[in-house]
């Protein structure tokens, strides 16, 4: 790793005091009591980070994904797992890092998103034509709640555009989400989801070119949804999301079902879990995500 440099993140508020590196791989002593994890690596900055791990979420064995594309040794070029990674290359196989095992693919190459690179910052970028991946079916039903999180950086407001969504349809199949950016012809971000019924809302302005961290998180039972940016709850709807649990879904990043409403615009990392999270989960998923994409909160 000699040749790179290290920069090092304080994390949770735990500073990290010493860290080492030159011709052996970097290390780190000692981080306020907390683990060191290398999450980017090959050619850009390497970026060290303590504390606080997106996995932690899913101790309980918790259904969902993690997807930071920081990590590249989680990826490859095809969906069979072959090429390493490198700036602009497709990228096929994203691994989830969740523990569940929940990769996202993409078979056809002419469909993958490109890898980018740029100023110690990496992510996928879907070109709002055919880009996009998939995972297979994820059973979320032992829960009726879920919440999703994303570092990204839309570049179209000019009509409904899908981020993320479980199940070909979450308009028609009951126990699906749907992860709007935009909503519509219009700067900003939305949320489609339910059991039963669908609820919606929607959040702005939040213009294209500009990155963001959003969180969304919908409970059916009690008939909560709501959408935060950057740190902060933007809207609130508590219309009735019908009845039931979660359902057994492939999860679509980047379109719908592959076929339409295709994201244009970077991906930086992407987290689902199917339950509520605290608030104090939701403020450090939110700063971990920060760190991603470059946004102050």
């Amino acid at each position: 790793m000699s040749g790179f440099p290290v920069t090092v993140v304080e994390s949770g508020g735990y500073p990290v005091t010493q860290v080492a590196s030159g011709a052996a791989p970097a290390s780190v002593v000692d981080a306020g009591g907390l683990p060191i994890t290398l999450v980017a690596y090959g050619g850009t900055p390497m970026v060290l980070e303590g504390g606080f791990s997106p996995s932690s979420l899913f101790a309980s064995g918790e259904e969902g994904v993690v997807f930071d594309v920081t990590a590249t040794d989680s990826m490859a070029q095809t969906s069979a797992g072959a090429g390493n990674p490198g700036s602009d290359s497709p990228i096929g196989l994203l691994g989830d890092s969740s523990g569940n095992g929940n990769d996202a693919r993409q078979a056809t190459a002419s469909s993958r998103p490109r890898l980018r690179r740029e100023n110690g910052m990496q992510w996928l970028e879907f070109d709002g034509v055919n880009d996009s991946l998939a995972t297979a079916a994820i059973d979320m039903s032992a829960s009726d709640a879920v919440t999703v999180f994303a570092a990204v950086r839309k570049f179209a407001d000019d009509g409904l555009r899908t981020l993320a969504e479980s199940s070909a349809n979450a308009g028609s199949n009951s126990g699906a989400f749907r992860f709007l950016a935009p909503n519509d012809a219009n700067p900003n971000y939305g949320y489609r989801a339910g059991g039963t019924s669908l609820s919606a809302t929607a959040a702005a302005p939040f213009p294209a070119g500009t990155a963001n961290v959003v969180t969304m998180q919908n409970d059916i039972s009690a008939a909560t949804l709501s959408i935060r940016v950057d740190g902060a709850e933007v809207n609130t709807s508590g219309s009735s999301q019908g009845t039931g649990n979660l359902g057994n879904y492939p999860v679509y990043i980047g379109s719908r079902a592959g076929s339409s409403l295709f994201f244009k615009g970077d991906l930086f990392a992407l987290v689902i879990i199917n339950r509520a999270c605290t608030s104090q989960e939701i403020e450090s998923m939110e700063t971990w995500l920060a760190r991603k994409c470059g946004v102050s909160l």
